[in-house]
């Protein structure tokens, strides 16, 4: 039978994961994070306490990984302990349940300004439609054909449909498919999407049309052609307006692709175009799915020089990876997850680890990158 931790938070268990982060990010770094994710919060109040005094100066990628660039498939080896997935969240109880908007796109939280967001996996469109009326500009993408008037229908629900343009395509060169000419989103801070019926991942090209959930629809086999009634496969670092300079929050829920839509966005990664970024974290998915190995996903987003978190409460989907799991290092982590041996969740204890259980275990995690743009 595997060990299940116990759920209870530890009272010092904040204490040594702050000390963790602060010695390779210093005050800035969670007084920036947590700003934006707690600002509604009273525990602000304490949060900034502890803060104060500290040093704003932010960790660069050199410091976290110095020696890689980005990882290979077969390394399982992270980097020292400067590498990990930690709770700073979740022991402030800053952490969100399943399919909740983050935090930082809600209009409760913060206005939008008009920056630029990018949500993956959108089924109803009900998160990207909070951001919207948050004040962002959001580009949603959504592989599932059968989505689109779910998404049209909440629109027009909200009485915001005149704010919702959805995309067209056009044979590009090669024949692959590229968005056709969008409109410049208005600049009264109201907020507006641009929608895409289109799958995201490294490559580019096109695939049956489908009205199968994100969970069970794969986009391995891409044709490299497009042509009208297929749904496009595009890379992100293609696919955006030229108006788009950079990306304030990338959210990706895409059921184990979720490493082929951030390998397709390597070059806003590289050139410190995308400050937030939050993916799912499905490792079972992504073996099963063949889209890519679990801990290339972790590392690559280390490597690029990200501070990670990971976001879901332990109650309710939380309960796979409950308080008390390591954060350091990520092969440990990694281990940890996949072995069900700090999880609660029904398919992994009494010896189950998952076995019968076709989704596995999975997280929401946050990145924040320090060396970003504003």
């Amino acid at each position: 039978m595997p060990t299940v931790s116990n759920p209870q938070r530890r009272p010092s268990s904040w204490v040594l994961n702050l000390k963790v982060i602060l010695g390779f990010a210093a005050g800035f770094v969670v007084n920036h994070i947590l700003h934006l994710l707690l600002s509604t919060s009273s525990q602000l109040v304490q949060v900034n306490s502890q803060m104060r005094g500290l040093s704003d100066k932010a960790t660069s990628s050199s410091v976290l990984c110095p020696s890689r660039n980005s990882p290979s498939k077969n390394d399982n080896e992270a980097c020292p302990s400067t590498e990990g997935i930690y709770p700073l969240m979740k022991d402030f109880g800053c952490g969100h349940q399943n399919m909740a908007t983050p935090r930082a796109l809600l209009k409760s939280t913060a206005p939008g300004r008009g920056r630029f967001v990018v949500d993956v996996g959108l089924f109803d469109g009900e998160e990207t439609l909070d951001a919207l009326e948050a004040g962002y500009v959001v580009f949603g993408f959504e592989f599932n054909s059968g989505s689109m008037n779910m998404i049209r229908e909440n629109a027009r629900k909200r009485n915001i449909l005149d704010r919702v343009h959805f995309v067209e395509f056009e044979e590009g060169k090669n024949g692959s498919p590229v968005p056709k000419e969008m409109p410049e989103p208005p600049v009264d801070g109201k907020g507006f999407a641009f929608i895409y019926n289109a799958g995201l991942s490294d490559e580019e090209g096109s695939v049956e049309n489908s009205r199968q959930h994100n969970a069970v629809a794969s986009v391995n086999k891409v044709e490299a052609k497009w042509s009208p009634g297929k749904v496009p496969i595009l890379r992100l670092d293609n696919s955006l307006p030229e108006f788009v300079e950079h990306i304030f929050f990338l959210k990706i829920d895409t059921q184990g692709f979720e490493w082929k839509v951030l390998n397709g966005a390597e070059k806003y990664l590289r050139s410190n175009k995308i400050q937030y970024a939050q993916y799912e974290f499905s490792p079972k998915l992504m073996i099963t799915g063949n889209s890519g190995y679990p801990m290339q996903l972790l590392q690559y987003m280390t490597s690029m020089g990200a501070i990670c978190f990971d976001m879901l409460e332990d109650s309710g989907d939380g309960e796979h990876h409950v308080m008390g799991r390591p954060s350091t290092p990520l092969k440990t982590y990694y281990k940890s997850i996949m072995s069900g041996m700090n999880s609660t969740h029904r398919s992994a204890v009494g010896g189950k680890n998952y076995t019968s259980d076709f989704i596995g275990p999975w997280d929401d995690i946050l990145c924040w990158f320090p060396r970003a743009t504003n």
